[in-house]
C-alpha cells in the first residue's frame, strides 16, 4: 500500500509570474500528488532525456528555459512510469506531419497517443523563456487545422499533467462529483484557494486546481475529481461533496465485492 501523505497547497490560487518559481512549483505540485516519498522528480535532471540533447543541438544553445523544463520532466516521468504521460514527447518539424501550406515554421513538443493532434510551438519563439503552444489536429479536415492556443508552455504543462493524473497517489479517499454549475461553484468556494486556467486552447479549455489543507481537486467544467489526505470524518466536507463521496464510495464497494 502506498504510504499515506499530508498535502499542503503549492499554488494558493497563484501561477508564478517568473519562470523559475513556475517550474519550481510544477515539480512541487508533481511529487505530492504523482510520486512515492523516497523518489521525487529532480528539477533539472537530464540523464534520461535524449529529446533535450536533439532540441539543444537544433537550436544552438538558444533554447527556451521552459522547453528544457518541459523535455526533462517528460524524460523522467517516462523512465519513472509514475507520472502519467499518455502521449508521445517530440521535438520534430510540424511539416513531418502536416501536409498543409498554412501550417509551417513551428516545432512539436508532443503527439497524440492516436497520432491526429499535435503540440507545437512557434520556430520563432523557441528562445523565449515561456513561449506559447499552438495545438493542431488531422482528425477532421473540414476544420482548420490549427485548434487554438495555449498562453505559455509552463501552462500547458501543468494543465497536461492534471489532465492525465487527476487523482493523487497518495491519497486517503478519492472521488469523483458531479453536479449542476450551483453545486460546483458551492463546492469551489469551500477551498481556500483556486488557480483558474481559461485559455481558447481548444484541448483542454477551462481548468482549475482547488487547494486546502489534506484536500485537492482538479475541476474540469462540471466535474471535481476529489483527493483526501485525511479521513474523510476528520474534514467538514460540504454537502454536496459528501453526497458525492458517498456515492462513489457505495459503487466501488458494489462493484469490489
Amino acid at each position: 500500500m502506498a504510504t499515506i501523505a499530508r498535502y499542503t497547497p503549492v499554488f494558493r490560487g497563484e501561477f508564478p509570474a517568473d519562470i523559475k518559481s513556475r517550474w519550481a512549483a510544477i515539480y512541487t505540485f508533481l511529487n505530492q500528488w504523482c510520486m512515492p516519498l523516497d523518489a521525487p522528480l529532480v528539477e533539472g535532471d537530464q540523464v534520461n532525456c535524449k529529446q533535450l540533447q536533439t532540441a539543444r543541438k537544433r537550436c544552438g544553445g538558444r533554447l527556451s528555459q521552459s522547453v528544457c523544463h518541459w523535455l526533462a520532466l517528460v524524460g523522467q516521468a517516462s523512465a519513472s512510469g509514475t507520472v502519467h504521460v499518455r502521449d508521445c514527447p517530440a521535438f520534430e518539424p510540424i511539416e513531418d506531419h502536416l501536409n498543409d501550406p498554412a501550417t509551417k515554421d513551428a516545432t512539436v513538443i508532443l503527439i497524440s497517443g492516436e497520432s491526429d493532434m499535435f503540440w507545437a510551438v512557434p520556430n520563432s519563439r523557441l528562445s523565449e523563456e515561456d513561449p506559447p503552444v499552438d495545438v493542431f489536429q488531422t482528425f477532421e479536415p473540414s476544420i482548420p487545422a490549427l485548434l487554438g492556443r495555449d498562453t505559455c508552455l509552463s501552462e500547458f504543462a501543468l494543465k497536461y499533467f492534471c489532465l492525465y493524473n487527476d487523482y493523487a497517489v497518495r491519497n486517503r479517499e478519492w472521488f469523483s462529483a458531479n453536479g449542476t454549475e450551483e453545486d460546483i461553484q458551492a463546492a469551489r468556494k469551500w477551498f481556500d484557494h483556486a488557480l483558474v486556467f481559461d485559455s481558447d486552447d481548444g484541448w483542454c479549455g477551462h481548468l482549475e486546481i482547488l487547494e486546502s489543507r489534506d484536500v485537492a481537486a482538479i475541476a474540469l467544467s462540471k466535474r471535481l475529481q476529489v483527493s483526501l489526505f485525511r479521513d474523510p470524518d476528520e474534514l467538514e466536507l460540504p454537502p454536496f461533496l459528501r453526497s458525492e463521496m458517498e456515492s462513489h464510495l457505495e459503487v466501488r464497494r458494489r462493484y469490489g465485492s
